[in-house]
């Protein structure tokens, strides 16, 4: 018999299009999803990954010690250069 493949799909699009639908129903068919977005946001908690942006953009993308997503995009993209 010879091994099974594993294949990986990557469910990509826009909002709305489907992607949370599809995922839910491969795990109801027992297929495991990894969900990057919450990966990331996982991500953004080490301090590893803090001190990053401290060191890289200082204090201007935190709010109460945490990383602003909002600030961290609005100061990225006006300034396009970093």
């Amino acid at each position: 018999m010879l091994p099974q493949r594993k294949t990986k799909i990557a469910l990509t699009g826009g909002i709305g299009t489907g992607k949370t639908h599809i995922s839910k129903q491969f795990l109801d068919m027992g297929i495991p999803v990894f969900y990057a977005d919450e990966e990331a946001k996982k991500l953004y908690l080490e301090e590893e990954v803090i001190a990053f942006f401290k060191e890289k953009y200082g204090e201007i993308c935190f709010t109460n010690h945490h990383l602003d997503h909002s600030k961290l995009a609005t100061f990225i993209f006006s300034n396009l250069e970093n």
